[in-house]
C-alpha cells in the first residue's frame, strides 16, 4: 500500500522534471559560472584579501582557493589555504609568507559578463604573471 502510494506522489514530480528539458533543440543558458584565477598572496599574520572581485554582496557565490605551484621567484607553496567568502572579499588564511593560490570562484554568468569585471581579472590575471 506504501509503495503504491509513494509511486503516484512521485509521478507529479517526474513530470514536472520532464518539462524542465530543453524544447525544440534548444541549450539551457547556463545562469552560473565557475572560473579558475590565479592571484599572489601577501598575507599578514596569516591572513590576505583577495577584494578585486568583491565577496557575496556583489554576487559571488562561492569561493575555493588551494596553493599553486610557483613558476618563479621567492614564492612558495602554501601548506595549507582555508577560504572565506565574506560580504565584501575573498579572505584566505594561509601557512606562508608569499605564495600563489588558485580560487574557483562561483558567480552568476551575468557577473561575469560585466566589463568591470571582466577588466579587474584580466588586471589579476597579469599581476600572477609577473
Amino acid at each position: 500500500m506504501h509503495r503504491i502510494f509513494l509511486l503516484i506522489a512521485a509521478l507529479p514530480v517526474c513530470a514536472g522534471l520532464i518539462g524542465l528539458s530543453p524544447v525544440d533543440g534548444q541549450t539551457p543558458v547556463p545562469t552560473e559560472e565557475t572560473r579558475i584565477l590565479t592571484f599572489d598572496v601577501f598575507p599578514s599574520n596569516g591572513f590576505a584579501e583577495i577584494g578585486a572581485l568583491g565577496g557575496s554582496v556583489e554576487g559571488l557565490r562561492g569561493a575555493s582557493c588551494t596553493g599553486d605551484w610557483p613558476l618563479a621567484g621567492a614564492r612558495v607553496v602554501p601548506l595549507a589555504v582555508m577560504t572565506t567568502l565574506d560580504p565584501s572579499s575573498i579572505r584566505v588564511r594561509v601557512v606562508s609568507c608569499l605564495v600563489n593560490i588558485n580560487c574557483a570562484i562561483d558567480a552568476p554568468t551575468s557577473f561575469w559578463e560585466s566589463p568591470v569585471v571582466a577588466a579587474k581579472v584580466a588586471q589579476l590575471r597579469q599581476q600572477a604573471r609577473k
